[in-house]
């Protein structure tokens, strides 16, 4: 086979994973807003659910002030599933900024768990959704 045959199959590879992105990448994203959205819901309305997500030794503020960032979260993917869906030119942009925010709280919560022991819901929860949006930045 001819290493120009090889690099040809590469190509439709990557084309095939970044379709299967696509057609992922907006029902994902609502999805993904309207749970944080509703997690942080559930955080103020029910304080007994707070529990298995942080440091029992920290003050409810140490997870609270997580609240602004995650509000913009949810505007990135409601954004970024319309710009998906429009195919707008910045929805690369709005993407990339969306799982560099889901990687940065995936990795405090896995050195959270790691140092305390506790809040092993969080990583349970942040690091597949993190994997999940650097696959789908990926795929646009």
């Amino acid at each position: 086979m001819k290493p120009t045959a090889q690099l040809e199959g590469a190509g439709d590879e990557i084309a095939a994973e970044r379709s299967a992105a696509r057609s992922w990448a907006v029902p994902y994203l609502i999805l993904q807003g309207l749970g944080i959205a509703a997690w942080w819901i559930l955080m103020w309305s029910l304080p007994e659910w707070r529990q298995p997500f942080r440091d029992p030794a920290a003050p409810w503020s140490a997870l609270g002030a997580f609240g602004p960032a995650d509000l913009m979260c949810v505007a990135a993917c409601l954004f970024g599933a319309w710009g998906v869906a429009r195919r707008r030119p910045w929805r690369r942009p709005v993407l990339w900024l969306l799982a560099g925010a889901m990687v940065y709280a995936a990795s405090y919560c896995l050195a959270l768990t790691a140092l305390t022991g506790h809040a092993v819901a969080a990583p349970l929860l942040m690091v597949p959704a993190a994997l999940i949006t650097l696959w789908l930045a990926r795929g646009e």
